[in-house]
């Protein structure tokens, strides 16, 4: 795999892929969501048949459903990325786009443990790229 940016997976030679599309992204993200779904339901089942003992399958079984999850997160923000870099930089505004997010969400009355933070910052870190 040939890192071309602090985002990994851009090219990865073993499986003859690349993410500089956003179509093909799209394509990975689905793919990465689809696999949240079933280590969630996978997850789901195990801690009710584990319930009231320890079972050291169920960490694996976190485990194996946080990665999926950041999987989701790595290719949203690749994405976001991707998009930022192909428009005049000046036109892309991420950190605006995240606040209205944030801002979207609390309107509709959700309370979110952790907000669209942590990738704005790393993207920020991206300026000269």
């Amino acid at each position: 795999m040939i890192e071309t940016s602090m985002y990994p997976t851009v090219i990865n030679e073993e499986l003859h892929l690349s993410n500089f599309s956003l179509t093909t992204m799209a394509k990975k993200l689905n793919e990465e969501c689809v696999e949240v779904v079933e280590a969630v339901a996978f997850y789901q089942v195990e801690r009710i048949i584990a319930k009231g003992t320890k079972n050291e399958y169920l960490k694996d079984i976190i485990d194996d459903l946080m990665q999926e999850l950041l999987d989701v997160n790595q290719m949203s923000l690749n994405m976001l990325y991707r998009l930022k870099k192909q428009q005049d930089l000046s036109s892309v505004d991420i950190k605006k786009a995240v606040l209205k997010h944030n801002l979207k969400l609390e309107q509709r009355g959700w309370e979110c443990d952790y907000s669209l933070k942590m990738g704005m910052e790393i993207m920020e870190g991206e300026e000269n790229v």
